[in-house]
């Protein structure tokens, strides 16, 4: 749970890898007071490779292998932001994101893993499938399983234990219980398979592959792949209509064109610490780190055992305490899946053969790794030791024991210069195609101006206002400044006003300077990003500092003087654009209920981060319908009031079955999961209810941030007006009437 401590220091943790999460979980145990984690992934599950095979195999669901991070970083108190890095500048403490403003940090843990090698074979990069990122790969194989993707010959390069263990895992899947009868080939350098096993392992494995009709042709290399085939160094071809990489390692571009201290392969070189031997600020794990001392094979083995490493010296670099030193062994235990439930083992020299009681083990192993970082105890909040004698810049107010409220509770002029710049730089770099060449709000006024467009028509034109300010229900702050946007811009767009200029409140948690000026250029970026979208931009704004962070907007827009709506009148449509259900996803996540998977947060976040400009667009071509956004109040009481504006004696009946909702959002509710506003909502409205299934309150009075347009038209335009949203790509729906007989009314029916 978060404390109420300033943010002091950063920790930022690139990577959801398995030495990685060691590290989530333990500060959600024991969180450091004062301390700002934030988790930067790539992915929101991350796949445990041990149960690679067996996923791929068809053994496990996704689900069950694989580590949801939205939970775990939720679990941590962490930011989550689902991005990559791009580049690094160690020397300044900056990471460069692909879709967001470059981040500063303190501590810098970097566990992101490896991917095949593509560069040495011509072709792959266009052609080829690396086993790693694995939804990528796994997409490709959902494809062929379901007829989707035609597929008769698959092509592995690479003989090592994951390409042996992905073959086998294929033939499985596809030929013993698919029955697809695909020939499947594997490409090996070596004069064995699995060289770092056993020789008795790699022999029983060779056996296993030949039983299966798994062609393998050693002491060959891949050197061309084209959609067809793969030509290799002999010059002969293979046919592959898919072709899988399983080779080498091989580290981003960017690590090497940072200045961190690397090894003859370009991973970071670090310590027995796991400290960078050039930044000690910089920690590394798993395959994208060598340990110059003692240098391993890249395994996820040694990534899960490197994890209480690199937990524990993170922390004691944070607190000024001496790091513990890793050797680490050898040889370990692995347990390689056969397929069919059947394992071997091997351990140095020594190899058992195959059998379903090894299996058994691998499973009871794997099983127990993912319990350890899913099944995740709910925590007090308890106090932790103070980590600012050990940090720099006491002069920074953050420090100081008086905090000042009023006028003086915001960001220092200097910060906030500094972070409009870089914010309006970084916005630019961002989206270029956007325009955001210059600002137009300045820090040294005290009020912008916004010349009010002229009527070609010489028609009277209003000026359209509106406001709005939410929390935080994100932890990216970029993707909270684009949210809180686009919902203070659809208040304008409802009222069929074209968006004309904007002022931000900016509420930010009491943190360090650096800190702070990233949370300004995130907000901003998201902001400004967001407002140019829909051809205006920021013409000022205020900050303040809080124990949370929010963003308000003040909104202007102009209107024709002379538009008016069609009234509603009996048996005219409901339509709803978007999906239910973002307050009971973002209540489940932020209790850390099990079935608030990180996938369905993704997808709430996607939700509320679309605009609703085209929605209101085409629910405008053939003249102005009422409309109304649903958001804080829920569906229902948002329907009411969009009638109660014309006649309040008008009834409504919605269809529960035809409401749509985001996936997992029903399973909330029903699981007693509810946003905290549900009571107020529903105690705001009449409702009579005649659906069986008995829909539960806290769908129907969910309040949505960004949630869609409800729009009432007449019967016929409706359908054509459906027809166009879902042709746009919106989740939209018809979800009811409006009635005459049941004054002030709303009825539910099936």
């Amino acid at each position: 749970m978060k404390s109420s401590t300033p943010d002091l220091a950063h920790l930022v943790l690139l990577g959801g890898g398995h030495a990685q999460i060691a590290v989530l979980k333990s500060l959600g145990m024991s969180p450091i007071e004062g301390l700002r984690v934030t988790l930067i992934s790539r992915d929101r599950l991350t796949p445990y490779s041990g149960m690679l095979p067996g996923y791929i195999e068809g053994c496990y669901h996704e689900d069950e292998a694989s580590i949801d991070l939205v939970r775990l970083a939720e679990f941590a108190g962490a930011r989550f932001l689902h991005d990559e890095a791009m580049g690094l500048d160690a020397d300044q403490h900056k990471l460069f994101l692909r879709h967001h403003p470059p981040l500063g940090y303190d501590r810098l843990s970097i566990n992101i893993g490896s991917t095949p090698r593509m560069d040495q074979v011509k072709g792959a990069a266009v052609h080829a499938t690396p086993i790693k990122p694995v939804p990528e790969m796994i997409h490709t194989l959902d494809e062929i399983t379901s007829g989707r993707r035609a597929c008769h010959h698959i092509g592995i390069i690479g003989g090592g234990v994951a390409g042996v263990e992905v073959a086998l895992a294929l033939d499985h899947r596809l030929n013993r219980v698919g029955n697809k009868g695909i020939n499947i080939a594997l490409v090996h350098s070596g004069q064995r398979v699995t060289e770092a096993l056993a020789k008795s392992a790699s022999r029983a494995l060779e056996t296993n592959l030949a039983r299966r009709n798994i062609a393998v042709y050693h002491q060959r290399k891949a050197i061309a792949i084209d959609s067809k085939s793969i030509t290799l160094d002999d010059g002969s071809k293979l046919a592959s209509d898919f072709t899988l990489m399983t080779t080498g390692a091989s580290p981003p571009e960017w690590i090497s064109e940072s200045q961190l201290a690397v090894d003859h392969e370009g991973f970071v070189a670090v310590n027995a610490s796991l400290q960078s031997l050039s930044h000690p600020d910089i920690f590394a794990a798993g395959d994208i780190a060598t340990i110059t001392s003692s240098p391993r094979a890249k395994s996820g083995v040694y990534a899960v055992r490197a994890g209480p490493y690199l937990r524990d010296n993170i922390r004691r670099s944070l607190l000024g305490r001496n790091l513990r030193l890793w050797s680490p062994q050898r040889h370990h235990l692995a347990l390689i899946g056969l397929g069919g439930g059947i394992a071997l083992a091997s351990r140095g020299g020594i190899s058992l053969p195959a059998s379903r009681m090894l299996w058994r083990l691998k499973e009871h192993i794997d099983r127990r790794f993912i319990r350890r970082f899913s099944d995740l105890p709910v925590m007090p909040a308890l106090p932790a030791p103070p980590i600012s004698a050990n940090l720099k810049q006491k002069d920074d107010p953050v420090f100081l024991a008086m905090q000042c409220l009023g006028c003086g509770a915001k960001a220092g002029w200097a910060t906030l210069a500094g972070a409009l710049e870089k914010a309006y730089y970084h916005a630019h770099a961002m989206r270029p195609d956007l325009g955001l060449l210059a600002k137009v709000g300045d820090i040294h006024l005290d009020a912008g101006d916004v010349p009010l467009p002229v009527s070609p028509q010489g028609q009277e034109t209003l000026l359209v206002q509106s406001v709005d300010a939410i929390s935080a229900l994100v932890d990216d702050p970029y993707v909270f400044g684009r949210i809180a946007t686009l919902h203070a811009l659809s208040d304008l767009f409802v009222a069929h006003a074209k968006p004309l200029s904007a002022l931000a409140l900016l509420t930010l948690p009491r943190a360090s300077r650096n800190q702070q000026q990233d949370d300004v250029i995130h907000l901003l970026c998201g902001i400004l990003i967001a407002l140019a979208e829909h051809g205006i931009t920021l013409n000022g704004g205020h900050t303040a500092s809080a124990s949370a962070m929010q963003v308000g907007l003040a909104v202007n827009g102009t209107r024709d003087r002379a538009l008016t709506e069609r009234p509603p009148q009996a048996d005219d449509v409901l339509i709803l654009t978007k999906p239910l259900g973002v307050g009971l996803i973002m209540a489940g996540h932020h209790h850390q209920h099990p079935l608030a998977t990180g996938h369905m947060v993704k997808r709430a976040i996607d939700v509320m981060s679309q605009s609703n400009a085209a929605a209101a667009e085409l629910a405008s071509q053939d003249g102005p319908l009422p409309m109304t956004d649903v958001t804080g109040f829920g569906l229902l009481r948002h329907a009411r009031s969009l009638v109660d504006r014309f006649n309040p004696e008008l009834g409504l009946v919605l269809s529960a079955s035809a409401l749509p909702l985001i996936d997992g959002a029903l399973g909330l509710a029903k699981a007693g999961i509810s946003s905290s506003m549900v009571g107020d909502n529903a105690a705001a409205v009449r409702v009579k209810r005649r659906d069986n299934q008995q829909i539960p309150d806290a769908v129907l009075h969910d309040p949505q941030t960004g949630g869609g347009l409800l729009i009432i038209a007449p019967p016929d335009h409706g359908k054509s007006l459906l027809q166009r949203l879902t042709s746009a790509h919106h989740d939209a729906a018809i979800i009811g009437t409006i009635n005459e007989a049941d004054h002030n009314l709303i009825t539910i029916v099936d």
